[in-house]
């Protein structure tokens, strides 16, 4: 008798821990879809454009499918400082992204090519630094006054504006 009393009982609590990870599963997968949905939400531009603010700065690059690109902060990230300061400094956490970098040289020729639509350059003779090296003790610069680029000495003092793909 104890047998027939203890089977419907055991089959019971079966049912119920099932059902119990059946509608786990369930809630977790629309929890999961409810995330996916937000980020396809994500604000895209159709048809970006050189000069439009996206991603935390300025696009001053397009690729030929124009849907990705290079972005430059719109302000300098720091001034007066020299190239190692400035590499870390590109690397902090910039407008809501953290993978901001200091531009190579011809990033940066981007920069001031486009430097109207980018804003926010100071007047006068304007030293900005790029990540490429010329020699252990030496990188490339840009004197964005005349557009030349040249190499100087890592200590020396110069612009920082960060930049960051898209």
């Amino acid at each position: 008798m104890k047998q027939l009393v203890e089977a419907p009982f055991t089959r019971l609590w079966m049912m119920m821990i099932v059902a119990s990870l059946v509608i786990n599963v369930t809630l977790n997968a629309t929890v999961s879809s409810a995330e996916m949905l937000k980020s396809l939400q994500r604000p895209v531009l159709s048809q970006p454009k050189v000069g439009d603010s996206y991603g935390g700065g300025i696009i001053i690059y397009l690729n030929a499918t124009g849907q990705h690109g290079l972005i430059a902060s719109a302000t300098d990230v720091a001034t007066a400082n020299n190239w190692y300061d400035a590499k870390m400094i590109c690397n902090d956490f910039l407008n809501g992204y953290g993978d901001w970098f200091l531009p190579n040289k011809q990033q940066l020729n981007q920069i001031f090519i486009n430097k109207n639509a980018v804003g926010h350059i100071p007047d006068g003779v304007v030293y900005y630094w790029s990540s490429t090296e010329a020699s252990e003790t030496d990188a490339w610069y840009q004197n964005f006054a005349t557009g030349i680029q040249k190499t100087d000495k890592k200590l020396k003092v110069g612009h920082v504006r960060a930049v960051r793909s898209f």
